[in-house]
């Protein structure tokens, strides 16, 4: 067979957006073209992407696609990560441009995601006093990404009253459907579904953040907390926007401003609900 022949790339199609290649049994198929998909076909032939910083940093493609394990060295021990397959794209950018720096900034989120719930907890307890931190529960839940790996991800209850999803979405219990729950007559509890969170489950976790319970809050963020910067085991990292998001949602549900009306209106929907706000507002927690 000819260089051509064994090629694996048929076309690369870039106004398209598209790359036409053969797959592992040679049949023709399209893939997005982007940074992963231009690295994995138009560099490596289709065959696991491997490559070298010239720092010594080290990036190896496992038999997943766009998982890799990277490799680097921190005070002369060799640190390994491996990282999501949603990060696939940046770190084939950090390829490109051969940036060891941004690749070292990006394992360190992808260390702090693998470990958020142990690094949450241990950051509020640390950021606030016992009985403020332990208005917060962190429950871990998980779910499959958009390439259909499984990841674990976290979503925040505060005062058993807030939910803050892992997308920074936040939401306000319903606790009609709560009280008709206890009294066994949930017939006319239903929601339209946009309206909902969308998650359910079985087990304990899965039913604290099932979609019954939790209705779409809006909240309007005016105050900016800033960078915020969490200490891991690789050391200390500055939470990308999402996180930030939610950090900042958390501290703010904790105690709502009494003039935010845009967020008081929708509690007052649920009266029992928007007693216990009030009186946390007047009084304190």
């Amino acid at each position: 067979m000819t260089s051509q022949e064994e090629s694996r790339v048929f076309e690369d199609l870039v106004k398209e957006g598209n790359i036409l290649v053969f797959n592992n049994d040679w049949k023709l198929v399209t893939v997005p073209r982007d940074e992963y998909n231009k690295q994995r076909w138009l560099k490596h032939n289709g065959e696991r992407i491997y490559a070298e910083f010239k720092n010594g940093d080290k990036v190896q493609e496992t038999f997943d696609p766009r998982i890799f394990n990277c490799y680097y060295y921190l005070e002369g021990e060799e640190i390994i990560v491996t990282t999501r397959a949603e990060s696939s794209n940046d770190l084939c950018k950090c390829i490109v441009m051969n940036d060891f720096g941004t690749f070292r900034d990006m394992l360190l989120q992808e260390h702090f995601k693998g470990k958020e719930k142990e690094y949450m907890v241990k950051y509020f307890k640390q950021d606030m006093d016992k009985e403020t931190a332990e208005r917060v529960q962190v429950i871990q839940i998980p779910k499959k990404d958009k390439h259909g790996y499984d990841i674990t991800v976290c979503y925040y209850i505060v005062d058993g009253i807030f939910m803050i999803d892992d997308k920074g979405t936040s939401y306000m219990l319903n606790t009609e459907y709560e009280d008709k729950k206890k009294k066994g007559s949930l017939d006319d509890c239903n929601r339209p579904a946009n309206q909902v969170y969308t998650h359910e489950g079985t087990n304990d976790a899965y039913k604290q953040v099932d979609k019954k319970r939790w209705e779409f809050l809006c909240t309007v963020m005016k105050e900016d907390w800033g960078d915020q910067k969490v200490e891991t085991e690789l050391g200390v990292v500055t939470v990308n926007k999402t996180m930030q998001t939610i950090m900042a949602k958390i501290r703010y549900l904790m105690s709502p401003r009494e003039d935010d009306y845009t967020t008081l209106d929708q509690i007052k929907r649920y009266p029992k609900l928007y007693r216990f706000v009030m009186d946390g507002i007047n009084h304190g927690r």
